[in-house]
């Protein structure tokens, strides 16, 4: 059995919301046509406004759809990031992160917090994900225990229980070490 003490701030919520979202092929297909139709729609009144009235119209609308083009990814990921920032910092409790105790073992999680305390068998982990700072254990409809890995004092007996619970029970492991949020 390992035994882990953490705590977990508005930070490390953000971050796999950002990380779920990196992977769900629903948003990244959302991002990409905000991108390209807000792009089309300035290209299309370039085109019209070249053609109907004014030249120098029509080049800053064509100046516009190239700019939106390139710096869309950058606005976007930083109103992303605002959202979940904004969501996870409204739902904390006077912004205090309480102390998880979790209890591993290759049947079972065994977490308590403050107020609640629940168990959950290894069966139902679906995916393991090791990005730079964080392994996140997924189960269905993204729900997840969030453990960052600078609050991991065992390494060693973790990544141990980590191979034997994705061997055991046939659970996907995605590492992508140097992931961040694009």
């Amino acid at each position: 059995m390992l035994q882990l003490d953490y705590q977990l701030i508005v930070d490390d919520h953000v971050e796999y919301q950002l990380y779920l979202a990196s992977i769900s092929e629903r948003i990244q297909k959302k991002r990409l046509r905000n991108r390209i139709i807000v792009s089309i729609v300035y290209l299309i009144l370039a085109v019209t406004l070249f053609l109907v009235a004014s030249y120098m119209t029509g080049v800053l609308f064509l100046i516009i759809a190239v700019l939106w083009y390139v710096f869309y990814p950058m606005r976007d990921r930083k109103r992303y990031r605002k959202h979940y920032e904004a969501f996870f910092r409204e739902d904390a409790s006077n912004g205090k992160s309480s102390t998880i105790h979790a209890e591993l073992t290759t049947s079972s999680i065994h977490l308590e917090e403050e107020n609640s305390e629940s168990t959950i068998k290894t069966t139902a982990i679906q995916f393991i994900d090791e990005i730079g700072l964080y392994y996140f254990i997924r189960f269905a409809k993204n729900k997840a225990i969030i453990l960052p890995k600078s609050q991991i004092h065992h390494k060693a007996a973790f990544k141990n229980w980590v191979d034997m619970v994705t061997e055991q029970h046939n659970i996907e492991r995605n590492t992508d070490l140097n992931w961040t949020w694009k």
